[in-house]
């Protein structure tokens, strides 16, 4: 099905607003309960994280802001370092979906560009601890934690692999600059959540789309591009 390119894509709502269980009986399936403790479970640690750090957070912590028993949080995870990385897993991969949708129904490759940047962004902006948690403590972790950021921006190095066939005939692109590319959206970004200045990520985004253009159309049409956006 193709989107109406016109109207933004909507920010993806990575944990609902779930309310704690009532206490006694209720009708409420047992699946659907560990549904939700999982759930608050996870937003609560990257609550946690993108407060004060994933090596200052505790298991404590999340149970503190989940409403959930430990005995709870072990039945659904193994230590802390599991639930913050089942967490970064399903952040990761409900932005991944909501980027490659907002990608839909453009007819040209420069405004698919724009639509993913923008809804980035704007994630960013509206999920400043999540956005902290994800960007930046995910480092933190270790090993495990560099591997599964490495592996949530292959498919952002994916799409910008197909911006090779825009490139004129005969340029010469190097075969690291998706690479170089996903990464320096990235630490821009994650500079301005570093200095609590998430809200402004949105301000980046015709510079984004600028050099997110350059490698494969050149500075001249890159140019053109922001300047003829809707609205310039």
């Amino acid at each position: 099905m193709v989107s109406d390119a016109s109207i933004p894509a909507p920010v993806p709502v990575f944990f609902e607003d779930l309310k704690r269980l009532p206490p006694g009986r209720h009708r409420i399936s047992v699946e659907e309960v560990a549904r939700q403790q999982r759930s608050r479970l996870m937003g609560a640690m990257l609550d946690a994280v993108g407060e004060q750090g994933y090596i200052a957070t505790s298991v404590a912590d999340v149970l503190a802001r989940a409403g959930v028993s430990r005995r709870t949080f072990y039945e659904h995870f193994a230590d802390k370092e599991d639930c913050y990385l089942q967490a970064y897993d399903h952040v990761a991969r409900m932005l991944t979906e909501a980027v490659e949708g907002a990608l839909l129904g453009h007819e040209h490759w420069q405004d698919a560009v724009r639509a993913g940047l923008d809804l980035f962004l704007r994630t960013v902006a509206e999920n400043p601890r999540i956005a902290r948690a994800a960007l930046i403590e995910v480092l933190a972790v270790g090993p495990e934690g560099v591997r599964r950021r490495e592996a949530s921006l292959r498919p952002f190095e994916q799409f910008f692999e197909l911006a090779r066939e825009l490139a004129p005939a005969g340029a010469a692109i190097p075969g690291t600059v998706t690479e170089t590319l996903v990464g320096g959206i990235l630490e821009t970004i994650s500079a301005r959540v570093m200095r609590d200045e998430a809200h402004r990520v949105p301000e980046l985004l015709d510079q984004l789309v600028f050099w997110s253009l350059v490698p494969f159309v050149g500075p001249v049409e890159a140019s053109r591009a922001v300047a003829e956006r809707p609205g310039a």
